[in-house]
């Protein structure tokens, strides 16, 4: 049942919950992968994570990164951490159709991960093909796919992904609110709290990687 779950941005208490989160299901080498490299290479304030809770209890988490290709700006979607012990529950499509409502109110274009495309396809991902885009870290060329947020595909969407360091995560002001976890409660960014969980999250896995 996800009905009683609610799912919103990370705020400066949250940081901790957050931190174990990702040690609980990633362990130590959740930096080596692509989505953390763009990450880290953007300003704290061009990426945002959101939280699915139940009551006080933190089930699951996804990130979204401001990111471009060639002159497209989009959002690269990842890490999805979900609890072992929530999972079969839903909360991972909960969070990719939370992630995918936020990117919409936006002016990305796109929303790009590295996934399986058998769970993937069915929030409306395609398989992009092999070799069309470069990333900053290893991927699996069978598992790059891509949604199109206005329908329509560009001829010249190929070449580096890099991280969009210019573009804030905020939904527009003047975008219609749908109705999402968002409208009771909008996202308003609280100054410091990303910086302090990046860093802490960097922290905490690369002692965790020395141990």
């Amino acid at each position: 049942m996800t009905r009683d779950i609610e799912v919103a941005p990370l705020t400066p208490g949250d940081s901790t919950t957050l931190l174990s989160l990702i040690a609980d299901v990633f362990g130590p080498g959740r930096f080596a992968r692509t989505s953390s490299r763009l990450r880290e290479a953007c300003s704290p304030h061009n990426s945002a994570w959101y939280l699915a809770q139940r009551g006080e209890h933190c089930l699951g988490a996804v990130a979204l990164t401001a990111v471009t290709c060639g002159p497209h700006h989009g959002r690269m979607l990842g890490p999805i951490a979900v609890r072992p012990t929530c999972r079969g529950d839903r909360i991972g499509s909960r969070l990719v159709r939370h992630a995918i409502t936020m990117a919409e109110m936006t002016e990305a274009r796109f929303v790009l991960l590295v996934g399986d495309p058998r769970y993937f396809g069915r929030f409306g991902f395609v398989p992009v093909p092999a070799g069309q885009l470069v990333f900053p870290g290893p991927v699996d060329p069978d598992r790059v796919m891509v949604r199109w947020l206005d329908g329509t595909v560009p001829l010249d969407f190929y070449g580096e992904v890099k991280p969009d360091t210019h573009n804030q995560l905020q939904p527009d002001s003047d975008r219609s609110s749908p109705q999402t976890d968002r409208a009771s409660k909008p996202y308003r960014p609280v100054p410091g709290w990303s910086i302090a969980v990046q860093q802490g999250t960097q922290s905490a896995l690369r002692r965790a990687a020395r141990t």
